[in-house]
C-alpha cells in the first residue's frame, strides 16, 4: 500500500490527511485524524457508508473538499499515478507548501 501524509489543520486543530493506494484491493483509502489523537479519526473511508472498493478518486477529493481540506496539487497528482503505477509499500510525507520531503519506496526480498 502506498501512503502519503499531509498535515494540515482542521476547526482550528492540527490534523493529518492520510491517503493512498491500496494494490491488493486495488483502490485509495482515506483517514483523517487529528494529530493528538488515535481513537476516533475524523473521517476514515472504511466508516463510509458510501465507499465500496469502486469508489472513484475524485469522491475523497470532494469529502476533503466538505470538511475543508485541500490537498496540495503534488499530493494529487502522486496518489493518481501511484493507481497507474499500482505502487505499493510507498511512503510518502509532504510540508505545508505541498513538496514532498520524503518519498521511501520499501523493497522487499524475494
Amino acid at each position: 500500500m502506498s501512503t502519503h501524509l499531509y498535515t494540515t489543520t482542521y476547526r482550528g486543530r492540527q490534523a493529518q490527511v492520510l491517503m493512498g493506494w491500496d494494490r491488493p484491493l486495488q483502490c485509495h483509502t482515506l483517514v483523517v485524524r487529528y494529530t493528538d489523537q488515535v481513537e476516533r479519526p475524523i473521517y476514515c473511508h472504511r466508516e463510509d457508508p458510501k465507499v465500496s472498493r469502486y469508489t472513484d478518486f475524485l469522491y475523497y477529493v470532494r469529502r476533503l473538499t466538505t470538511l475543508g481540506i485541500k490537498l496540495p496539487r503534488t499530493m494529487l497528482r502522486e496518489l493518481a499515478l501511484d493507481a497507474l503505477r499500482n505502487a505499493g509499500d510507498r511512503e510518502v510525507t509532504y510540508d505545508p507548501a505541498g513538496r514532498i520531503v520524503s518519498d521511501v519506496e520499501h523493497r522487499h526480498a524475494a
